[in-house]
């Protein structure tokens, strides 16, 4: 419960907030491993349920467990 009980509320906290400032959407990974590295994702460009770490991209550059994120 030591580490579960911050990350829930932590994430109750933003979903809250989110509410309360009118966002419409929010997506939650189980880490930011998730979304990053995509190298080809536009950097001005908003990381949504779209954006995904590049696979091909992490076994090239030795980043296997970015993966473990992305299949979770």
């Amino acid at each position: 419960r030591e580490l579960l009980d911050p990350a829930i509320q932590g994430t109750l906290n933003v979903l809250k907030a989110a509410k309360a400032s009118g966002v419409k959407r929010v997506v939650v990974t189980s880490s930011i491993s998730a979304i990053v590295p995509s190298p080809g994702w536009p950097a001005d460009v908003v990381k949504g349920e779209d954006c995904w770490s590049d696979v091909e991209y992490c076994k090239q550059n030795g980043v296997e467990i970015v993966l473990l994120s992305i299949l979770v």
